[in-house]
């Protein structure tokens, strides 16, 4: 029987009698000793130590899973980075769209086409640019565009065709205003003056003023 089993039989067992003070610390020290192993197997089992491979030799599967996620998310961030430039790059090489009117076309009322046939031919239009935009008292009011659009124009036709144009970016910010000036055929003096203005960029509105001679 060694000392701690010698010890522990008469401490803890039958008939048991009080140790001696040099008895008891020696028990305790072998105790203390015989625990002190198991502590350290089990802190040890708790804290693996990962143990470098030798060259050339595989990857554990648990190494290679984490190697591929890595690769995986590596290869994701850079294919979003790529899109991500790609799309702010396309953005800004967009052209702006180029603003429309807000006039629309009307139905062409009875000698409409005639008419048009008379402003046509007083200015060189944009193909399919000059549209009517109303009709009153006998006088039709149309507006296109000319010189690929540089130029916006407003049109009378009543007695007579009187056209006005201006730069496109001028009539964007202010609109057109068209003024007709009506003499009597007999008397030679001013029988009506009529002001015409139309925004055909923004509010689309065409006002008359008629004012007598």
């Amino acid at each position: 029987m060694d000392d701690l089993s010698a010890l522990r039989a008469r401490a803890y067992g039958r008939g048991a009698a009080p140790l001696s003070a040099e008895d008891a610390a020696r028990l305790a020290e072998l105790e203390r000793a015989q625990r002190a192993p198991v502590v350290a197997d089990a802190v040890g089992a708790a804290a693996p130590v990962e143990t470098p491979l030798p060259p050339g030799a595989p990857l554990p599967p648990a190494r290679r899973i984490s190697a591929w996620l890595l690769a995986g998310a590596a290869v994701l961030l850079l294919v979003l980075g790529v899109a991500t430039g790609y799309a702010l790059s396309a953005v800004q090489r967009a052209p702006a769209a180029a603003p429309t009117p807000t006039s629309t076309p009307l139905s062409l009322p009875d000698g409409a086409l005639a008419s048009r046939d008379r402003v046509a031919a007083r200015q060189p239009w944009d193909d399919g640019s000059l549209r009517l935009i109303t009709w009153i008292d006998g006088a039709s009011y149309w507006w296109g565009t000319r010189s690929d659009g540089s130029l916006t124009c407003l049109a009378s036709d009543g007695d007579d065709v009187i056209v006005t144009c201006l730069p496109t970016d001028e009539v964007r910010a202010r609109g057109l205003v068209l003024t007709a000036t009506f003499f009597d055929a007999d008397t030679g003096l001013n029988d009506d003056e009529t002001e015409i203005s139309f925004d055909p960029y923004g509010t689309g509105q065409l006002y008359v003023r008629h004012q007598g001679g």
